[in-house]
């Protein structure tokens, strides 16, 4: 799996991981409201983690293709599965599904800043750039609500899920240095699985999830965020994580809020307001500052 694919095919897996994973909010939202927080966490990476290893059965012919030390991939599985996302569905019942994709996907700012400092990656023009017009973006989608509806509850969500963005950009940084030399789809399988088992033991110690009543709508959550949104998507992130370079992979995935914040007022109904557009228009515009080739942005130029 480490030959590089076509630029199209990149742009096409991008898409369908960034609308996928701008959908998974809205639906969190929704499985959070019929379960608790923690034992929705646990069940969707339940589901993901037995999904990604018959995934690896399938495609690797084996439950265990490599050997890989154990003690790096239970760092990873605390950072990515366990940390990020149990501290992402606690943050996700104080505020809107829509803020909370828009803060999490402050991660590839941190991200892109410990790949400088760490993985020695270059920090171009257009990058920072590129990162200028994101900043710009997330502060026209946070500050006017924060600054017209400021509640301590939401105050909470907001830092715990932009707590939850940092690890996940830290996680990022341990899997390219520690582990991007083996299998991505079973290194991911593993710190899902590891991370599952946090998960089950934070809900067991503060919840009740052999009581969950279950109604089809939480099911059907449980099953799309755990198959589609965790097992499927993770082991397309980690794969594109191995064969592009990590600032251009996270930079893309800044197309999730727009998605998320989309989606969140077409389910939900959660308002979009011009502050949001106009973020929304800056984070398209800073991807496209990253990712377009200059050979691109000479053509267009040219044209206008």
């Amino acid at each position: 799996m480490k030959g590089r694919p076509s630029p199209w095919m990149i742009a096409i897996l991008v898409l369908f991981l960034t609308f996928t994973w701008g959908l998974s909010y809205p639906v969190m939202k929704i499985g959070i409201e019929d379960l608790d927080p923690f034992s929705f966490s646990f069940f969707r990476f339940l589901v993901g983690s037995v999904c990604l290893f018959l995934m690896v059965r399938l495609w690797q012919g084996s439950w265990v293709p490599e050997r890989i030390p154990f003690g790096r991939l239970l760092v990873l599985g605390i950072l990515q599965t366990l940390s990020v996302f149990g501290l992402m569905a606690l943050g996700i019942q104080f505020i809107d599904s829509s803020i909370t994709s828009i803060l999490i996907y402050t991660m590839p700012v941190w991200t892109v800043i410990l790949a400088v400092l760490f993985l020695n990656e270059p920090f171009t023009k257009r990058l920072a750039g590129g990162l200028t017009f994101v900043l710009l973006g997330l502060g026209f989608m946070i500050v006017p609500d924060m600054v017209a509806s400021f509640e301590m509850a939401a105050l909470l969500g907001v830092t715990l899920v932009t707590l939850a963005a940092v690890i996940w950009a830290v996680a990022n940084i341990f899997y390219r240095m520690k582990l991007n030399m083996y299998n991505s789809m079973f290194v991911s399988a593993m710190q899902m699985g590891i991370g599952t088992v946090g998960l089950g033991g934070a809900a067991f110690l503060f919840e009740a999830p052999l009581n969950t009543t279950w109604t089809l709508e939480a099911a059907g959550t449980v099953v799309f965020t755990g198959f589609v949104a965790s097992s499927l998507c993770f082991a397309i992130w980690y794969y594109l994580l191995q064969v592009v370079r990590t600032s251009t992979t996270v930079v893309s995935s800044l197309l999730v809020p727009v998605f998320g914040v989309s989606l969140g007022a077409l389910i939900l109904g959660e308002a979009i307001t011009m502050y949001l557009l106009a973020g929304m228009a800056c984070v398209l515009l800073g991807i496209a500052v990253v990712q377009l080739p200059r050979s691109a942005w000479k053509r267009m130029l040219r044209r206008t």
